[in-house]
């Protein structure tokens, strides 16, 4: 599958799929990786239902597909409009009955619009996974309280992602609740912002981090092209507490300080 300049989606041929999870897990990663969310606009199970061994049908598109109908037309807000710009990309996901495979084919393989540069603030990246949703369907069967799935007696790490803007003001691009503070659980926050990055022009240049192992090991591993640095705010930190340890008088405190930063921003 690839992009062209007239943002036109070629796929030769037909794909085959055992199953319907697999090839709706297929479509909306490539979907992603071009700029686009695909979804379900119509579907059909047959009349035995969806686990049935009788044909089905999924079509699918562009969220920005069809026109916008409000709930009651008479009522329509001030100042706000609709996202949906009826991109008439289609494709057609059916399953025979003679060999239960799912077989995709494009109807239509264009779109009148631009790929998005970034998914952030989507609401697509917060739907849940096919494994999620087997995960959270497990405890539905075990009838597993909402209350019992966060226990109040553990202590979630909070992992704050900021970003500077050209002109130097910060702002919060992301942030992650983990269960303990472990290599593993970091690289998990971290793999989960550069899915949000579509493009390898748009990752990072340079990373700034506090000096924890487990953080610059995650950064490292899933940031490899990106330049990592120290924060200097937490180096002088560093500085200051080992003077207090080993320097006397602690008048020299700051003589040792302000040498240390001309070092530093030299």
């Amino acid at each position: 599958m690839s992009l062209h300049k007239s943002y036109e989606v070629d796929m030769p041929g037909e794909k085959v799929f055992a199953t319907r999870d697999e090839l709706m897990d297929w479509v909306k990663a490539v979907g992603k990786q071009l700029g686009f969310v695909i979804i379900i606009r119509r579907s059909y199970c047959g009349s035995k239902g969806r686990g049935s061994k009788s044909r089905q049908l999924a079509i699918l598109g562009c969220e920005l597909g069809g026109k916008y109908k409000p709930y009651k037309p008479k009522l329509k807000r001030k100042g706000t409009r609709t996202k949906k710009c009826d991109c008439p990309f289609r494709l057609k996901a059916g399953r025979t009955s003679e060999d239960g495979l799912w077989r995709l084919t494009v109807v239509r393989g264009d779109h009148n619009h631009k790929p998005a540069k970034n998914l952030l603030g989507h609401a697509y990246v917060s739907r849940l996974t096919s494994e999620e949703k087997e995960m959270v369907g497990k405890m539905v069967d075990n009838k597993v309280k909402p209350a019992h799935t966060r226990p109040t007696n553990i202590r979630y790490r909070f992992l704050e992602m900021v970003g500077m803007t050209s002109v130097g003001f910060t702002c919060t691009i992301g942030f992650g609740y983990m269960c303990n503070e472990r290599e593993p659980e970091v690289t998990w926050a971290l793999q989960k912002l550069r899915g949000l990055i579509l493009r390898e022009e748009d990752m990072p240049k340079v990373m700034v981090t506090y000096r924890d192992t487990s953080l610059m090991n995650a950064v490292e591993a899933t940031f490899p092209t990106t330049t990592h640095l120290l924060c200097q705010f937490h180096i002088a930190k560093c500085v200051k507490a080992k003077c207090k340890l080993t320097i006397k008088p602690k008048e020299m405190w700051d003589d040792v300080g302000d040498a240390w930063n001309k070092v530093m921003y030299s």
